[in-house]
């Protein structure tokens, strides 16, 4: 039998490449969402610092600390995460609990989500659901072989993830709950968590949810308005009703980068959680459908590297690119559909695209683990 050689060209090929699909989109949105910041927040920034391009300034400041953090977390192999999973999980709770402290978090328009960094105002949820997806995955790798048969493998995770989103909840924070808990619940069922038990917690978050929109008024007319904006056209069905018109002012081509008019103070949070909208507006359906099409693109990607890290049989790689894949998924999803008035309102930001340093740098921080969970599959195993 002939010996087995391996050339030095052969070992070359098998060397990890930088993905470029997962590069080019993240540049790419970012850039994109650089652009639509600009635009959109030019009259805000115009009134309040009497520069009109102040806010964009600040975001690229931040999309460049994002790019600096991505790097770092690509440098720290995964094991590292592996091995401080719980000084990770204590973190993330210390995090959510701090913000609740009135001298320590900030309340913006009655809720408490900021910790002020004197150079950032860091919203703690977008951290703490970062550090939750890290120690998912730790988990998972763990636990993996138990969680098909065992229940209790299964709901020690669930608490952890109920706990977190009490917390949210009482910053309030309702769509970060969701998100939260919807993410955790979809790596637990990848994971291989059977499907029933995933169902029944499904159902009785629904129901949960269902009951705070009840017992609580705000919710409850936000639940109506979404059902129908025009009862209160000039208060609570507003914002809806002028995101709406945004997007459909927009046709198929726009009005044209800079030319839109809901931005001129008629839509509330034209530069954050309603970015959507102006851009439908002033790049119509085709900048709409590009940039849906860039994060499902985005989003592909990173369910093919979780599927390469499961078919190698290292769950914790598969956990976390399936955490992050699904997260910015999900909130994409949520942001988009909101705008469009598919969903109740919610404060949950476009990722890359709203303006906002704790969620351009965290989204960041997901690309950098991201590709550092390519590189270990391609690599090492």
């Amino acid at each position: 039998m002939k010996p087995v050689t391996f050339s030095a060209t052969a070992h070359l090929t098998r060397r990890w490449q930088p993905d470029s699909i997962i590069i080019g989109c993240a540049l790419g949105l970012c850039c994109f969402g650089l652009v639509a910041v600009a635009s959109a927040s030019m009259p805000i920034s115009d009134r309040d610092f009497n520069q009109p391009l102040m806010l964009f300034w600040r975001q690229l400041i931040f999309a460049g600390t994002g790019i600096l953090c991505a790097c770092a977390a690509f440098q720290i192999p995964t094991g590292v995460w592996r091995h401080w999973r719980m000084v990770i999980l204590v973190s993330a709770f210390f995090l959510g609990i701090i913000v609740l402290i009135p001298s320590i978090g900030i309340s913006v328009n009655g809720s408490r989500r900021w910790i002020d960094l004197m150079f950032l105002r860091l919203q703690a949820s977008e951290l703490i659901r970062l550090l939750l997806i890290v120690y998912l995955s730790a988990y998972v790798d763990k636990y993996h072989e138990l969680l098909p048969s065992n229940r209790m493998a299964f709901f020690k995770p669930v608490f952890i993830l109920i706990l977190a989103a009490t917390l949210f909840l009482m910053q309030p924070d309702l769509g970060a709950a969701v998100l939260l808990i919807t993410t955790g619940i979809l790596m637990l069922f990848v994971a291989g968590a059977p499907l029933s038990l995933c169902l029944s917690f499904g159902a009785a978050g629904i129901a949960a949810i269902a009951v705070l929109i009840v017992k609580t008024p705000y919710r409850f007319e936000r639940l109506m308005v979404f059902l129908d904006p025009w009862q209160d056209p000039f208060d609570s069905g507003y914002q809806l009703i002028q995101s709406m018109v945004a997007i459909g002012s927009g046709g198929l081509s726009g009005l044209g980068l800079g030319q839109s008019m809901q931005k001129l103070f008629y839509l509330p949070e034209a530069h954050t959680d309603f970015i959507f909208s102006i851009i439908a507006e002033e790049m119509g359906l085709f900048g709409a459908t590009f940039l849906i099409l860039c994060f499902l693109l985005l989003l592909s990607r990173g369910l093919t590297i979780a599927r390469m890290a499961s078919e190698r049989s290292w769950a914790f790689g598969a956990a976390l690119a399936y955490g992050i894949s699904i997260s910015l998924g999900l909130q994409a999803f949520i942001n988009i559909a909101m705008t469009m008035g598919l969903l109740p309102t919610k404060g949950l930001t476009l990722p890359f695209i709203s303006y906002g340093g704790s969620s351009l740098i965290m989204t960041w921080l997901m690309i950098g683990l991201l590709l550092r969970v390519h590189k270990e599959c391609v690599d090492e195993y």
